[in-house]
This record gives structure tokens, sequence and C-alpha cells, in this order.
């Protein structure tokens, strides 16, 4: 339960934007530990280990707009 949980948004209802900044080479692990600290997931453990059971990869370096109402896969 507490992966799934960790899974869904933080604030499903918002609709306000943050600017998250991914510098270039930036690890996974850094990447989660910055979408966290900015609100927008609620595990940085969790987006970690989701991105590596996924076999997600190629992120790239730069400013985003992201939401705390997207989940970890959007």
């Amino acid at each position: 339960m507490y992966i799934e949980s960790a899974l869904n948004p933080v604030d499903a209802g918002s609709k306000k934007l943050k600017t998250v900044d991914i510098p270039i080479g930036s690890s996974v692990t850094g990447i989660g530990e910055k979408l966290e600290s900015s609100g927008i997931i609620k595990s940085a453990k969790v987006f970690k280990y989701y991105v590596k059971l996924k076999n997600e990869g190629g992120f790239m370096a730069g400013e985003y707009q992201l939401s705390p109402s997207m989940d970890v896969p959007e």
C-alpha cells in the first residue's frame, strides 16, 4: 500500500505549476530528490525503483513546469 500511495499524486486537485530545474548530469536519485523536495512526488526512493522497474531512462536536463497533481508515471 505504501508504494501504491507513493505513486499517486501529492495533491490531485492542484492546478498550480512549479518550475523544477534538472541540471546536466543529474542521476535518477538526484532527480527523485529534486522532485520530492519540490513537492512534485511523495518519495524519491519509490521514484528511483519505479524508473528501474519500468526500465525508463534518457532523462534530459532542463527547466520543467510540473504539478503536484501529476502521478509518478506522468
